[in-house]
């Protein structure tokens, strides 16, 4: 019989809070940063302008951010150096489109439905942002590098350089400028440029092993990354989307500057909870018939509903938006109503994490994608259709990342079912 190694739930608790807590660390920037922004002469224009601005940048580094997870594939496989010299490239590429969307000023005015000084503001935003792809692709290439040879400890100080760095910054010039999306860019720039060079510099220190993998050209490395970057894009998306179907929904405007400070309260209980399919999925690997990952699952639907009912319904909300956020008129009143439809968002994300775990642990990650374009699909009806009723704008977009959870889990959740009673058959058999 195998002696196979199934976890304790204390066990899992402590491998899955480290990388929570760091990703509880890097979602803290952008609220942090649209805090200042939001101090600046124009609050309203200037978050709006910003959380444009980041929406369409997420999903341009989406590749960049699968650069990671494809260091750690191709480590001794392809020389360092192609790599590398395919990280640089992607950035830069990158870069470029996040210029290009920003210089077509009537493209952003379209899409998103804004008046010329809006546009205008998110455009220059977007401009200064660009340098930032490259300094993301080297980051996440250095992520990679520091994962493949066991060094993680740096990752951490160099998330708290990066929080430094933008924060410092924001909160030192935006207050004393007419509109502060700009100064928010620049920040967020400097950050990850920030986070780049204290991440090299580590780096460095460790990466003194011999390099003996054989060269490769972009193309080969472009193949293997693909997948990956596919399905990093699909999960930016979202966001896109959201912004997009609030610039054409009721009082956009407010609401365009409201849904960047919801959506980071709402990131600060989902985000944690992202790397829990990921340990799940290797204690299943481990023993496909562990309960343990299913036991952390449910504390941790209870845990994040819990914590986020008393963020949305006590008066730390009222702080977050108005005292600390710094919304004003009706952006705040469509904040205060809006963020209460994301009550049960957080603990759907955990829901389908585990049902992408156990996915993943079969082997059957093709319906990850599929689960995906589920989700795409659940959020952009759920989207249309309250835009179309007249609804405001945060609770549209609240209502369709719901919505598009909900359509996932279902969607991974179907499959399983149906294999179920064969799967019992041939083991009876």
């Amino acid at each position: 019989m195998t002696n196979v190694r199934t976890s304790s739930l204390g066990k899992l608790w402590w491998q899955w809070l480290p990388t929570s807590l760091g990703s509880s660390m890097l979602v803290l920037e952008i609220p942090v940063v649209a805090a200042a922004v939001a101090r600046s002469g124009s609050t309203t224009q200037a978050v709006a302008a910003l959380g444009i601005a980041v929406a369409v940048i997420v999903v341009v580094n989406g590749p960049s951010l699968a650069l990671a997870p494809l260091v750690v594939i191709l480590d001794s496989r392809y020389a360092r150096r192609s790599v590398r010299r395919y990280a640089v490239a992607l950035g830069i590429a990158a870069a470029v489109v996040v210029a290009a969307v920003g210089l077509c000023r009537p493209l952003l005015t379209s899409l998103f439905h804004l008046d010329a000084a809006t546009a205008r503001d998110a455009g220059w935003a977007l401009l200064v942002l660009a340098p930032a792809s490259v300094a993301v692709a080297s980051r996440r290439f250095q992520h990679g590098r520091l994962v493949a040879a066991g060094a993680t400890g740096g990752i951490g100080v160099a998330t708290g350089v990066r929080l430094a760095v933008s924060a410092t910054f924001a909160w030192c010039v935006a207050p004393f400028v007419s509109s502060g999306a700009v100064v928010g860019a620049f920040a967020l720039t400097l950050g990850a440029c920030a986070e780049a060079t204290t991440l090299a510099m580590r780096l460095r220190r460790i990466d003194t092993g011999r390099d003996t993998a054989p060269p490769t050209g972009l193309r080969s490395i472009g193949t293997a990354h693909l997948p990956l970057a596919a399905v990093r894009v699909l999960n930016m998306v979202p966001q896109l989307l959201t912004t997009i179907g609030i610039g054409y929904a009721a009082g956009s405007l407010s609401s365009l500057a409201a849904w960047p400070i919801v959506y980071g309260l709402l990131s600060l209980f989902t985000g944690p909870t992202a790397d829990y399919e990921t340990v799940s999925t290797a204690a299943l690997l481990r023993d496909p018939a562990d309960a343990t990952p299913r036991r952390l699952g449910t504390l941790l639907v209870c845990v994040v509903t819990a914590g986020y009912g008393i963020a949305l319904f006590t008066p730390l909300r009222d702080w977050y938006m108005s005292g600390f956020s710094g919304l004003d008129d009706h952006a705040l009143d469509v904040a205060l109503a809006g963020s209460l439809w994301t009550l049960l968002i957080p603990a759907g994300w955990v829901v389908r994490g585990y049902l992408r775990a156990t996915t993943m642990a079969t082997g059957r990650t093709r319906i990850l994608s599929y689960g995906v374009g589920v989700h795409l699909t659940g959020l952009a009806v759920v989207l249309a259709a309250l835009v179309a009723a007249g609804l405001p704008g945060v609770t549209c977009a609240a209502l369709a990342v719901f919505g598009g959870v909900l359509t996932e889990t279902i969607g991974l959740a179907l499959p399983q079912v149906l294999r179920r009673p064969l799967r019992t058959e041939q083991t009876v058999g």
